[in-house]
C-alpha cells in the first residue's frame, strides 16, 4: 500500500536543518522568478518605448509638457503601474507565501503561490494598502532598508539634485529627517504584508499587529536579521576569494611575463600555426581568465537569486515566533525532493557559460577594448579646480587637458550675457536678483565668493571672455539657461560665435529641447545637445547631435541606440569614483564632471589594468 504523503510528526528539523533540507527547491523556485522578473522588465520597458516612440522622438523632460500633457503618459502610467504589481507578486508576495508553505512543513509549487497572491490583492484596495507598495517601489531603495523589486532597486535621487540638497543647511536637515522617519516607517511595518499574505488582515490591521509584534522583540529581531545578512555577506565574501581574487592573482603571477602593452588581437591573425610562443600564451591567459570570471559570475549570482529567499525566510521565521508559535524545531519537506532536472540544469547552464567565456576570450577586441577613450569635459567652466563658472575655472580646466567646460549664460537688463548658474546672484554674491533685472555694469560691480572656499574674490564672466580664452583650446559646451534661454538667446550665441571664427570650438546645449530643436534646424552647422533627466522612448531620435543624459539614463542599450542614429552620448554630472568607473569604462563618448583630477586618475587607471582585470571589470558591470 503506498504510504500518504505527509509530515513526520517525530522527524522535526532545526531551522537551519530545514533550510538546508529545502535548498534545492528554493534555489530552483528563486531561479525560476528571477527569470520571471527579467522577462517582464524587459517586456515593459519595450512597451514604454514603442507607446513613446508614437511621439516621434520620445518622451523626455526636455520638453516637460509635452511629456506630461499627451495621451502617452496615462497609458505609460497605468502600463507601469500593472507590471509594477506583477513584479511586486514574484519578487515579495510569492517568496513570502514560499517560505510560510517551508516553514509549516506543506508543498509549495509556483502555480499554488501565484493563484493566492492574486486572491490577495484585493486586500490592497485601500488607502493603507496602496500606501504600503508605493513605500516598497519607491522609499526602500533610498533608505536600503526593507524589500524592493528590482525594477525600481537602483532607484536614487540624482546627482545635481543631491548637490543642492547637501549644500543646503536647511535642506540636509530635512533630507536626513526624512530618511530616519522612512527608516523607522520601514522597521515598524516588516511583518505588514506577512499579516495581509498569511493570516489575511486589512493593512491597518497588519500595521498594527506588526507594531504589536516588534514591541518587546526589538533585540532578537536585530540580532537575527544581523546574523543572516552576515552570513550571506561572509558566503559572497568567501566565494568572492575563493573563485574570484585568488584564482585571479594566480594568473596574473604565471602569466607576469607577458607585456601589459601588448595589442594582439586574434581576429587578425589568418593563420593561427604562425602564431609566436607570446602570442600563444596571451590566447591562453585570455580564454582561462574569461573562463575563471565566468565561473566567478555564475557562482555569485546564484548565491545572490538566494540570498533574499533567506532573508524572506527570517522574516517569515520570526513572524510565527513573535505570533506565539514559537518553535523550537520545525517540520520536515512532506516529500522526498527529486534533485535529478535541477542537477542537469546546473550542469547544462555550467558548460554552457563556459562555452560563452570561450568565445569572449577568442575575440577580446570586440568586447574589453575601448576604441576610443571618454573624454573628459569640466563642469561650471572648472569643477572643483577654481570658483565656478569662473574664468579661472575655465583656464584650469584647459591647463589640466580637459576635452572642454560646460557653463551657463543668461541674459542681462541691457542685452549682453554673463556666465550664472542659479536664477538669481543670491548664493554667490548675496545679491537676490536676475540677471535680466540688472545691467551688465551692475552685475560686474559685484564680488563673487569663490565657491572651492579659498576666501578668494572673483567677478561675473561674460560668453565673451569665455570664447575669448578657449579659442583653439578645447571645447565650450554652452548651456542656454534660465527664463533669458530663448531664440533671441540662440540667435545672439551664434553670432558671436560665428565672428570669432569658432563654430567648430563650441556645442550649444540646453534642458529646453525646443529651443535645441531651434539651433539644430536653423544652424545645422553648430554642435547641439539636449540635457535630459528622463525619458522615454527612442530618445536618439531627437533633433539634435548630442544627448547628455543624467546617470540613470545611460544604460548600456541606450548609449548603443544613441551611436546607431550617429550621435553622441554623454553622462553628467559624474562626481563619483564609481560612477567614474563605471562611465570611464563605457562606451559613453564624454562625461561632465566637477572633480577632473578624480577623473584623470580613475582613467589612467583603467588604461594602466591587465588584461585580467579588464576582463574582469567589464564582466562584473
Amino acid at each position: 500500500m503506498k504510504k500518504k504523503e505527509g509530515v513526520n510528526e517525530n522527524r522535526r528539523l532545526t531551522y537551519f536543518q530545514l533550510i538546508w533540507k529545502a535548498l534545492p527547491e528554493i534555489w530552483s523556485f528563486q531561479l525560476f522568478c528571477a527569470a520571471l522578473s527579467m522577462g517582464l522588465t524587459w517586456l515593459l520597458r519595450r512597451l514604454i518605448r514603442l507607446i513613446a516612440d508614437t511621439s516621434g522622438h520620445g518622451l523626455t523632460s526636455g520638453n516637460f509638457r509635452e511629456m506630461v500633457l499627451n495621451w502617452r503618459t496615462p497609458i505609460m502610467i497605468v502600463v507601469g503601474i500593472v507590471f509594477v504589481i506583477l513584479l511586486i507578486i514574484f519578487e515579495i508576495f510569492v517568496q513570502i507565501y514560499m517560505c510560510d508553505d517551508i516553514l509549516k512543513g506543506r508543498t509549495f509549487n509556483l502555480r499554488t503561490e501565484i493563484k493566492k497572491t492574486f486572491s490577495s490583492l484585493k486586500r490592497f484596495l485601500t488607502l493603507k494598502g496602496i500606501l504600503l507598495l508605493a513605500f516598497v517601489v519607491l522609499a526602500v531603495p533610498l533608505i536600503g532598508v526593507g524589500f524592493s523589486i528590482s525594477l525600481t532597486s537602483t532607484f536614487y535621487i540624482p546627482n545635481f539634485i543631491m548637490d543642492v540638497i547637501i549644500n543646503t543647511p536647511w535642506m540636509i536637515t530635512g533630507y536626513v529627517i526624512l530618511i530616519i522617519v522612512l527608516v523607522i516607517v520601514a522597521y515598524l511595518n516588516a511583518f505588514s504584508f506577512h499579516g495581509i499574505l498569511i493570516d489575511g488582515m486589512t493593512p491597518k490591521e497588519a500595521q498594527n499587529n506588526s507594531r504589536r509584534l516588534l514591541k518587546g522583540n526589538h533585540k532578537r529581531f536585530f540580532a537575527g536579521i544581523l546574523v543572516i545578512l552576515l552570513i550571506i555577506f561572509a558566503i559572497q565574501i568567501v566565494l568572492g576569494q575563493l573563485t574570484g581574487d585568488l584564482p585571479a592573482s594566480v594568473i596574473e603571477k604565471s602569466f607576469s611575463w607577458i607585456p601589459s602593452d601588448n595589442t594582439f588581437s586574434l581576429l587578425d591573425v589568418e593563420d593561427i600555426s604562425l602564431l609566436s610562443e607570446t602570442e600563444m600564451s596571451i590566447v591562453l591567459y585570455r580564454v582561462i581568465g574569461c573562463m575563471v570570471t565566468v565561473f566567478n559570475i555564475y557562482l555569485t549570482t546564484m548565491v545572490t537569486f538566494i540570498g533574499p529567499a533567506f532573508f524572506f525566510m527570517q522574516l517569515s521565521r520570526f513572524y510565527i515566533i513573535f505570533s506565539g508559535n514559537a518553535q523550537a524545531d520545525w517540520p520536515p519537506r512532506p516529500k522526498k525532493v527529486k534533485a535529478g532536472w535541477r542537477i542537469a540544469l546546473i550542469s547544462i547552464s555550467f558548460v554552457a557559460v563556459m562555452v560563452v567565456a570561450l568565445v569572449l576570450a577568442l575575440t577580446y577586441p570586440l568586447f574589453f577594448e575601448r576604441e576610443v577613450p571618454v573624454s573628459i569635459i569640466a563642469h561650471r567652466a572648472g569643477g572643483v579646480l577654481a570658483s565656478e563658472n569662473s574664468l579661472e575655472g575655465l583656464e584650469a580646466a584647459i591647463e589640466k587637458g580637459c576635452y572642454g567646460s560646460e557653463i551657463d549664460i543668461q541674459r542681462t537688463k541691457d542685452g549682453h550675457y554673463v556666465v550664472n548658474h542659479d536664477n538669481t546672484f543670491k548664493r554667490l554674491t548675496g545679491v537676490n536678483k536676475p540677471s535680466y533685472d540688472m545691467t551688465l555694469q551692475e552685475i560686474k560691480d559685484m564680488e563673487v565668493k569663490d565657491t572651492t572656499g579659498s576666501g578668494e574674490l572673483t567677478r561675473i564672466a561674460t560668453l565673451e571672455e569665455m570664447l575669448d580664452v578657449i579659442k583653439g583650446k578645447g571645447k565650450l559646451f554652452i548651456e542656454l539657461k534660465g527664463a533669458t534661454a530663448d531664440e533671441q538667446m540662440a540667435d545672439d550665441v551664434v553670432r558671436m560665435v560665428r565672428e570669432r571664427d569658432m563654430i567648430d570650438d563650441v556645442a550649444i546645449i540646453s534642458l529646453k529641447y525646443k529651443l535645441i530643436d531651434y539651433v539644430e534646424t536653423n544652424y545645422p552647422e553648430f554642435e547641439t545637445g539636449t540635457l535630459l533627466i528622463l525619458g522615454f522612448g527612442t530618445i536618439a531620435r531627437m533633433n539634435c547631435d548630442d544627448l547628455i543624459m543624467e546617470e540613470e539614463m545611460a544604460a548600456e542599450d541606450t548609449v548603443d541606440l544613441i551611436h546607431a542614429y550617429g550621435k553622441q552620448a554623454i553622462v553628467w554630472t559624474v562626481n563619483t569614483r564609481s560612477s567614474m568607473l563605471r562611465f570611464l569604462d563605457s562606451k559613453v563618448d564624454s562625461i561632465i564632471t566637477d572633480q577632473i583630477d578624480l577623473a584623470h586618475a580613475v582613467q589612467e587607471e583603467l588604461d594602466q589594468r591587465s588584461d585580467l582585470k579588464v576582463i574582469r571589470d567589464t564582466m562584473s558591470e
